[in-house]
């Protein structure tokens, strides 16, 4: 994940940004520089609720899926991508 900007304390601030390269193919992600592992799971875990409240897919069919991506390797992390 790369870092490039600075954590802040500002009353809202960027988190976790992703985006996709449409004729890439590509994702990419960045966290500000100072936020912590346990902030980005915290960030992940209420995702995961409210896309399961709101109805788009339920909490355990997102695990499951989360699950698939980290161990297929067909899912395998592109090397030498940036």
């Amino acid at each position: 994940m790369e870092n490039e900007t600075e954590a802040t304390n500002e009353p809202r601030r960027l988190v976790l940004s992703v985006s996709f390269d449409g004729d890439g193919g590509l994702y990419s992600f960045t966290a500000p520089n100072g936020t912590s592992a346990e902030e980005l799971a915290f960030v992940m875990a209420a995702l995961i609720k409210v896309l399961d409240r709101d109805g788009i897919i339920p909490r355990d069919e997102f695990q499951e899926l989360v699950h698939k991506y980290l161990t297929d390797p067909q899912y395998e992390e592109l090397k030498g991508v940036n």
